[in-house]
């Protein structure tokens, strides 16, 4: 039988049988660029549909969405390692890489720096970059360290909206997202933190809340017609976010990605924030 391993923030002991990997899956964006900036990704075979950075991972074979995995997909490729978080589906697929004897690491999928920092430390065990992560984390680190006193600069707490425009229905990030993860960590506020996951609201919500910055994705904001015509939308254009020209659009990838760039994009995020 396979080596089937979830890995959380107590358990981060990898098996000699991953440690050996040479041809390896990478499903989830985070988890690929981890893979890149470990120096490894001479090993990656494939990787899901929504890895596309750095540029080299547009061309590997993808193996559809994390959430809605093909089994062959992932076995045409021949992989002895499949990494992939919590959050990947279906579960008949995992069984099925078991019964095949296919290795496959499960990481959490919580949106944390600390989750980041264990995720490097997993992944660079099985593919036997271990220095690589050592340099990596201290290099995060000290990122980290930026951030904090960006943040502690800030005079006052931004209030935040972020719409997700994909599949062209705008819906706004409540907590346990990892929009909300990012408000937070650029020294935010969510203004829509008590309900769990994404949904739509009304554009009277909208408004009675009133949000400093709307932020939104390059992705989300082409599928509603373009920025002209998001900054229109009903809600949108009556916040003080419209008004002062605060509606910030970032890659989506970049931005919630959840991997090595991370720290950078919140240092990024942060830098539109009023001082």
């Amino acid at each position: 039988m396979a080596k089937f391993l979830i890995y959380t923030v107590l358990f981060l002991c990898c098996s000699n049988i991953v440690s050996k990997a040479q041809r390896v899956v990478a499903v989830g964006s985070g988890i690929n660029e981890i893979v890149y900036a470990l120096g490894a990704s001479d090993k990656l075979v494939g990787n899901c549909v929504s890895s596309i950075y750095p540029e080299d991972a547009k061309t590997l074979p993808k193996v559809g969405y994390k959430r809605m995995l093909p089994s062959e997909g992932i076995i045409s490729l021949k992989p002895d390692l499949v990494i992939m978080t919590d959050e990947a589906g279906p579960p008949s697929v995992v069984n099925q890489l078991d019964q095949l004897k296919i290795d496959v690491i499960k990481l959490s999928a919580n949106r944390s720096l600390q989750n980041i920092y264990d995720s490097i430390s997993v992944i660079a065990e099985a593919l036997g970059k271990e220095k690589e992560s050592f340099e990596l984390i201290q290099h995060l680190s000290k990122q980290e360290d930026e951030l904090k006193l960006k943040v502690a600069a800030l005079n006052d707490q931004p209030t935040v909206l972020f719409i997700l425009g994909h599949g062209g229905v705008a819906r706004v990030a409540g907590y346990d997202t990892a929009a909300d993860s990012m408000i937070k960590l650029a020294g935010g506020q969510n203004v829509f933190s008590e309900f769990k996951g994404y949904k739509p609201v009304s554009p009277e919500e909208i408004i009675k809340m009133n949000p400093d910055y709307i932020l939104a994705t390059n992705m989300g904001v082409d599928q509603q017609g373009g920025i002209q015509k998001f900054s229109q939308m009903n809600g949108v254009r009556d916040t003080p976010a419209a008004r002062n020209q605060n509606i910030l659009i970032f890659n989506s990838q970049y931005l919630l990605g959840f991997g090595p760039r991370t720290i950078t994009a919140a240092i990024d995020l942060n830098s539109h924030f009023d001082r």
